[in-house]
C-alpha cells in the first residue's frame, strides 16, 4: 500500500486577505529557485494587471490588484502562485501524522485484580469512616451535655465532633460516584 504525496496546494497559504490585496505564506520542504519563481510571477502577473512584492527571507508574497481590474483576478493569484511554486521546484511539506491511541485489551485476571483492589479500598474506607463516625457520636452527646454546664468546654468538643464527621465524609468521597462496569 503506497502513500501519496501531499498536493502542491499546501505550499501556498493565505495569511491575510482584503478586497484589494492578499498575503501568502510560501512553504516548501526543498529550497526554491527564486529566480525561476520571480520570472514566472513577472510573466503571469503582469498579464493580469496584478502587482506583487516578494520577501525571500520571510517566504511570503503580497499580491495587490489594480483598481480597474476585477475582484476575480485577485482570487486567481493563488493558482498562479501554485504554478510559480511548481516552476521553482517546490515540494510540499510532509503531511502531519495523526496519532491514534487505541486502548489495549486487558486480561480478565488483570481486570479482576483492579476491581478487587478498588473494592477492598472501598470497604476499608467504609469501615474507617464508620469508626470515625462512631467516635464523633459520643463527642456530640458529651459536647451538648457540656454546653448546658457553664464551666466545661462543650463548644470545643462539638467542633472536634464536627471535624470528625467531615473527615468521615472526606474518606468516602472518592467512592461515592464511581461506577464499576
Amino acid at each position: 500500500m503506497g502513500t501519496s504525496s501531499p498536493p502542491l496546494e499546501q505550499c501556498v497559504q493565505v495569511v491575510h486577505a482584503t478586497p484589494w490585496r492578499r498575503r501568502y505564506r510560501l512553504r516548501s520542504s526543498t529550497s526554491l529557485d527564486w529566480g525561476k519563481f520571480e520570472a514566472y510571477l513577472k510573466e503571469h502577473f503582469s498579464a493580469r494587471r496584478l502587482q506583487w512584492r516578494m520577501n525571500r527571507f520571510a517566504s511570503c508574497v503580497v499580491v495587490e490588484r489594480a483598481v480597474s481590474s476585477g475582484s476575480r483576478v485577485l482570487e486567481e493569484s493563488w493558482w498562479l502562485l501554485i504554478g510559480a511554486m511548481k516552476a521553482a521546484g517546490a515540494t510540499p511539506p510532509p503531511l502531519p501524522l495523526s496519532v491514534i491511541q487505541v486502548q489495549g485489551q486487558t486480561f480478565w485476571i488483570t481486570n479482576m485484580l483492579q476491581r478487587s483492589a478498588w473494592l477492598s479500598l472501598n470497604i476499608l474506607s467504609f469501615g474507617l469512616s464508620l469508626f470515625v463516625m462512631g467516635l464523633a457520636t459520643p463527642l456530640v452527646v458529651i459536647g451538648l451535655a457540656w454546653m448546658i454546664l457553664p464551666i466545661l468546654p462543650g463548644g470545643a468538643i462539638l467542633v472536634l465532633a464536627y471535624l470528625l464527621v467531615e473527615l468521615a465524609f472526606w474518606m468516602r468521597r472518592p467512592f461515592l460516584y464511581r461506577v464499576i462496569d
